[in-house]
């Protein structure tokens, strides 16, 4: 399986945590790795070029910080603009039909604060919705979210073993091929 992570964190170099997803995403050959804040400081994303990995890819990560609600910047021009009419969705918009997206996502807040019954009003699901739609839209198949809570308080800390542990439980989602429900009625 062919994967690509789409990694859009404007505050990469003050993240323990993604710096430490990152050191192990370089590890595996068979992911290939776009960090958006580094390929294009300037914003101007080389739409070509995103297309084609998009193109090779058969599962889509999009790994950002969720950050008021939502994510950033650069990955919303990512969107925008690679992902446009006619490419990924509309007339003759079916390039990525059938391929896998799902996102990653770090959150500063603790995951119980992410209930309805709290001030953010929302659980995590609510806030991915919009990216489940975009899948919907383009005929991609929508796959559970890898969310990482507290990752301010993590990165912190810094405690190796913690990261680590984390860090390989990123790997292992991203990676895992019954992701896909109907890998799992092939094995069963």
């Amino acid at each position: 399986m062919n994967i690509l992570v789409v990694f859009a964190h404007p505050n990469y170099n003050q993240s323990i945590i993604n710096k430490r997803f990152v050191e192990e995403i370089k590890k595996i050959c068979v992911i290939d790795f776009h960090p958006l804040n580094e390929l294009y400081p300037d914003g101007n994303i080389d739409i070509h070029f995103e297309k084609n990995a998009l193109l090779r890819a058969d599962r889509v990560v999009l790994q950002f910080p969720l950050h008021w609600y939502n994510m950033s910047p650069i990955l919303k021009n990512y969107i925008k603009n690679v992902l446009d009419h006619g490419f990924a969705f509309g007339i003759n918009g079916n390039k990525l039909k059938g391929k896998e997206l799902l996102t990653a996502v770090t959150v500063g807040g603790p995951e119980e604060a992410y209930q309805r019954v709290t001030a953010n009003s929302f659980t995590m699901e609510d806030f991915i919705k919009p990216f489940e739609q975009t899948a919907m839209l383009m005929g991609m198949n929508f796959r559970k979210t890898y969310a990482v809570y507290n990752a301010i308080t993590l990165g912190r800390e810094n405690n190796t073993s913690k990261l680590t542990k984390l860090a390989k439980e990123f790997i292992d989602h991203i990676t895992d091929p019954y992701l896909d429900p109907s890998m799992r009625k092939k094995v069963s």
